[in-house]
């Protein structure tokens, strides 16, 4: 088409008003279906038993899965790291900058954003590291389970020494 040409109609955007997202606004990210939207979500885990390996297989799994969402249709990509008893979690600096690489590597990585809901993101570089490999979207879900035990035992205050609930914890730290 005309670059030059006013195409609003093909400029539908999803806004986030800060990387930092609660449980519910990643919720609402995942359960978008509309014409302009489509969301993939992919695990990244792998078996606690695989063996030798195992890393670099889940890692060839979850690069090919979101090139496979891509050449599909989704837009955004969600890697999670929540992980089972039996199951390791992939770093989330790891999976998010090796997705990231592939989709480039195969002239993809301009047509779909990438979320990720990771235990393993707690501080501000953990976080700015992941914004700077490209995520759209951080849920520290780690960091916000511990920011809830920490509320629930009373130990976080406001400037005046009042406890924080962990709604207002999680409000101030994202």
């Amino acid at each position: 088409g005309n670059l030059l040409e006013d195409a609003r109609a093909a400029c539908r955007l999803v806004r986030l008003p800060q990387p930092l997202l609660t449980e519910d606004d990643l919720s609402r990210i995942a359960s978008i279906d509309s014409e302009s939207f489509h969301v993939a979500r992919l695990r990244a885990v792998f078996e606690r038993q695989a063996g030798p390996g195992a890393l670099a297989r889940a890692l060839d799994a979850l690069t090919g899965a979101a090139e496979e969402a891509v050449r599909a249709g989704a837009n955004i990509i969600i890697l999670s790291d929540r992980a089972a008893a039996h199951e390791v979690p992939i770093p989330s600096l790891l999976a998010v900058g090796a997705v990231h690489h592939h989709l480039m590597q195969a002239g993809m990585r301009t047509f779909a954003d990438i979320v990720v809901e990771s235990g393993d993101a707690l501080s501000a570089h953990d976080l700015a590291a992941l914004i700077g490999y490209s995520a759209s979207g951080i849920l520290p879900y780690g960091a916000h389970a511990q920011i809830e035990r920490l509320a629930a035992q009373g130990d976080l205050t406001d400037a005046a020494g009042r406890a924080l609930t962990a709604a207002e914890a999680i409000e101030n730290y994202n």
